[in-house]
């Protein structure tokens, strides 16, 4: 990560977390990967665009647990990124 980010030109976040040999897609704030280093990372190395997340649920036939899903992903990079200063 610190290699690529200077060279970053678009973020796309998801989390996964691994589950018996599977990769279990989870919101922001589930998974294993440390999305606060990533962006500490980014920013470090002068990253100024857009954040995008992906939408993710377990079940996306349910339509409110996708929104849920991603609702606390939003949330959580917002709280991410207000904590660094940027609205």
């Amino acid at each position: 990560i610190r290699r690529s980010a200077p060279h970053t030109v678009h973020t796309h976040f998801k989390n996964s977390r691994i589950e018996t040999g599977k990769c279990i897609f989870t919101r922001l704030n589930d998974g294993d990967l440390n999305i606060e280093m990533v962006i500490d990372t980014l920013l470090e190395s002068g990253y100024d665009r857009p954040f995008f997340v992906a939408c993710e649920s377990e079940d996306f036939q349910d339509i409110e647990a996708v929104k849920a899903g991603f609702t606390q992903s939003i949330e959580y990079l917002r709280t991410l990124l207000s904590k660094r200063g940027i609205a």
